[in-house]
């Protein structure tokens, strides 16, 4: 009898280790972010953005609702990082863009050139002329940016406050738009 307790210990402890584990593969993906594309991880990265923006200028709304001076103060200054965080990706993306224009427009053979540098500059002011998308935004973006530099909420001025909140809605609503795009494209 002692003889076939040992070998079925054995048998359990084993099958309870496996279903332990399995209950643990089971639960969550073997390599989540295995066989991500770039283009996901830019998507991925966006959405978290856009979602972070969002947070923080209801919790801005609700400060100021509230009335709690330095929660106003910690709130704007997170929404202005964010969107300073923003332009300075757009800026990145169009110089980039520009500098593979100026290249690919350069070349001698026929060929495309390699990979532009982000850090060269172009022949040209991509934002002398707002056109695309991109430079559109990065404009709004700069705007907005300019606006609230020096800027306070004061929660005894509600209706400065309104038309300040439509501004940083409004950045809201383009970032939202630019996540679509995106996100239509990778389908």
């Amino acid at each position: 009898m002692i003889r076939n307790i040992a070998p079925l210990f054995l048998i359990c402890l084993f099958s309870n280790l496996l279903t332990a584990q399995n209950g643990v593969e089971g639960n969550a993906p073997l390599h989540p972010d295995r066989h991500v594309s770039p283009a996901d991880v830019s998507l991925r990265q966006e959405a978290a953005e856009v979602e972070y923006f969002g947070l923080q200028l209801s919790m801005l709304k609700q400060a100021f609702e509230a009335k709690n001076a330095s929660n106003i103060v910690v709130r704007e200054s997170a929404v202005l990082m964010a969107l300073r965080n923003e332009i300075n990706q757009l800026e990145l993306k169009l110089t980039a863009d520009a500098a593979q224009t100026e290249r690919r427009r350069t070349a001698t053979s026929g060929q495309i050139s390699a990979p532009a540098n982000p850090d060269e500059a172009p022949a040209r002011d991509p934002l002398a002329d707002a056109v695309t998308p991109d430079e559109k935004r990065f404009e709004t973006f700069q705007y907005t940016l300019a606006a609230f530099e020096r800027h306070s909420f004061d929660p005894s001025k509600p209706d400065e406050a309104a038309r300040d909140f439509a501004k940083l809605d409004q950045v809201l609503k383009v970032m939202q738009e630019a996540l679509a795009e995106l996100q239509a494209a990778r389908r």
